[in-house]
């Protein structure tokens, strides 16, 4: 079984980093004010909601739920306040037969939730509550487990990309900070904690026992990385303008959700 998505599904999610990157404005905080329910129907239009449902599903040596991550990586690039990581779990729950996918639900966690009988609104399904154990929640956590670690090291990755670029450009004492060894090093280690973080990504979507536990991981190591390319901007790393404070509350907000779902994810 192959531990990186299939060359067709890197391919089409290089380009919906393409198109997310043409239409999303820059990264501000001001960018969230906005109302996104134009962009949620132009990627329903373009086909982009159905990816799970429109990417081969039986494959030798690829994994459908591996695929998906590198759309769910590409996700957290944007910060996009939108379900398209809950979208792509409710498709996949669906394929499977299972009819509840979790929703990040409160501040608590997530819990499973299901389509109400008589809703058809795709953005907004009604959140009817149901029992994992009757929703196939052992599954369907797994799978999620995948998508939000992918997601988080699509942060991870964009983080880091800033704090290199702005290393090149930013000097002191003459020279560019990049050029320091201590800094060198901080941003190697965190190439390196993406880089990892993507194979927990692969272990979580392949079906590694204890996925809560291997996404936790990846997202402790994306909590790392944003952290640090905060710190390597300087004091303006900190400031609200910049904007990489985003990155870090996803995180955060990611770690809280991932940590309050089911420890019984499919372990034998």
């Amino acid at each position: 079984m192959s531990t990186i998505p299939s060359a067709d599904a890197i391919e089409a999610a290089e380009a919906f980093d393409d198109i997310l990157r043409s239409r999303m404005p820059e990264l501000r905080p001001e960018a969230f004010e906005k109302s996104y329910d134009d962009f949620w129907a132009a990627l329903e239009n373009d086909g982009w909601l159905a990816i799970a449902r429109e990417l081969p599903r039986e494959r030798p040596e690829q994994s459908l739920v591996l695929d998906l991550t590198a759309f769910a990586e590409v996700w957290g690039r944007h910060l996009l306040p939108l379900p398209f990581v809950e979208k792509i779990a409710e498709d996949l729950a669906d394929l499977d037969g299972i009819d509840g996918v979790p929703y990040p639900v409160a501040a608590s966690g997530a819990m499973i939730v299901t389509r109400g009988a008589d809703s058809d609104d795709d953005f907004a399904p009604s959140l009817v509550l149901a029992d994992p154990a009757d929703s196939g929640g052992r599954s369907t956590y797994a799978h999620m487990h995948a998508l939000w670690a992918a997601e988080a090291v699509g942060c991870a990755a964009a983080a880091l990309e800033l704090a290199v670029d702005y290393a090149k450009v930013r000097e002191a004492y003459g020279r560019p900070i990049g050029s320091f060894q201590a800094l060198q090093h901080l941003l190697a280690n965190d190439l390196a904690h993406v880089e990892a973080g993507r194979s927990g990504v692969a272990a979580c979507a392949l079906g590694a026992t204890g996925t809560r536990e291997i996404a936790l991981d990846v997202v402790d190591r994306a909590i790392t990385v944003v952290t640090d390319a905060i710190q390597a901007h300087g004091g303006i790393g900190f400031t609200w303008e910049l904007g990489l404070h985003l990155y870090l509350r996803h995180v955060l907000a990611l770690r809280t959700v991932v940590a309050h779902t089911s420890p019984d994810d499919g372990a034998p």
